[in-house]
């Protein structure tokens, strides 16, 4: 414990103070080497690092991606361990799998007495993760969009009044995100910007975004073992199958299959992290 508590606080410290090789394989790792270092964390994540660790994942595995050097994700933390990547950090190394994978321990590192609060954690964390999106590194601005999100709807709650300052300006740091993680492919980001202008009544502007996350998550069924995209992908079909609107007759009979095959599916919590594995 005396070890990890220094460890943490050596990675908090180089996360506050925040200012490349061959394709890189993954170590082999055990399920059980991951809970000795996560505990039940990664099962207990929230929106945000759900969809951190999606990104991750499919980024990982792409053909396309800018960050095939890059050793980034949960078996680099295990098999490397984490102190490694810590001490890269406090040495001063900015590449994304160093920020990203110590903004992933801060996340989900198995918490102890002592050591440094989460939301202090958290804070690091989105440091971390702004630091990698500034490299191009979008799985970190699918998380940041998620947590702005979640910021402006804790800022409407009272004593808040709606519609603030703080609320506004976290709501304009969100939607900005998802609509630049969008570009890049990534469902989760298209349905959120679809369903976002949903709640501003602005249906025209959310059919394509709607569209095309759904077609996204029809061709890669990684997407159903994440719930909270099955939800949003069920809330965006309930949208797009309302009569009311005017589709092709072969994107209904899409809509249907899509939903009828996510009826009752609700994918394991630890999904994504067995993805990494």
């Amino acid at each position: 414990m005396r070890l990890f508590k220094s460890f943490i606080s050596v990675l908090f410290g180089a996360a506050i103070t925040l200012p490349a090789m061959a394709e890189i394989t993954a170590p082999e790792i055990r399920k059980q080497d991951v809970e000795e270092r996560f505990g039940q964390r990664l099962e207990q994540a929230d929106r945000a690092e759900n969809l951190l660790l999606l990104g991750i994942a499919l980024d990982t595995v792409s053909t396309n991606s800018r960050f095939k050097d890059q050793q980034i994700g949960i078996p680099y933390l295990v098999g490397d361990g984490a102190s490694y990547w810590a001490m890269l950090l406090s040495q001063g190394i900015r590449s994304p799998d160093v920020l990203v994978n110590n903004a992933l321990m801060l996340l989900f590192a198995d918490k102890g007495e002592g050591v440094i609060p989460h939301d202090q954690r958290v804070s690091a964390a989105v440091r971390l993760l702004k630091a990698a999106e500034t490299r191009g590194y979008w799985p970190a601005t699918a998380y940041l969009a998620e947590h702005f999100f979640e910021l402006a709807r804790q800022a409407a709650r009272p004593p808040m009044m709606p519609k603030n300052q703080i609320q506004n300006g976290y709501r304009d740091e969100s939607i900005a995100r998802y609509v630049s993680c969008a570009k890049t492919g990534f469902a989760p980001c298209h349905l959120k910007v679809g369903i976002w202008y949903m709640a501003d009544q602005k249906v025209e502007a959310a059919m394509p975004y709607l569209k095309a996350g759904v077609e996204l998550v029809r061709r890669d069924p990684r997407y159903l073992k994440t719930p909270d995209v099955v939800e949003d992908v069920e809330f965006a079909l309930a949208i797009l199958s309302s009569p009311t609107l005017d589709h092709k007759a072969e994107e209904r009979e899409l809509f249907a299959a899509l939903h009828s095959e996510i009826q009752g599916l609700r994918a394991p919590v630890n999904g994504i992290a067995e993805e990494q594995l």
